[in-house]
């Protein structure tokens, strides 16, 4: 998700949180907080006109985001 909030001096702050869910469970398996500089590239992940954001290893054991200024992180699932 893409999302902002506010700080106490510096106003608004954009951040990504990435979660992975099991969908059987909805238990959460991983969370992370990413806070990208400013003006930097982010994907808007609320857009589902673009390709697939996420991209899961065959398996399932992995899986690989697309975060900030095309960069990707990759992501071990336990």
């Amino acid at each position: 998700m893409n999302l902002n909030r506010g700080t106490f001096l510096s106003g608004r702050i954009d951040y990504l949180q990435l979660t992975v869910v099991e969908s059987t469970t909805g238990h959460e398996v991983w969370r992370i907080n990413q806070y990208p500089p400013a003006n930097a590239e982010v994907p808007d992940y609320g857009d589902r006109s673009q390709d697939r954001f996420i991209v899961w290893a065959p398996d399932s054991s992995s899986v690989t985001i697309p975060v900030v200024n095309g960069q990707k992180i990759t992501l071990p699932i336990p």
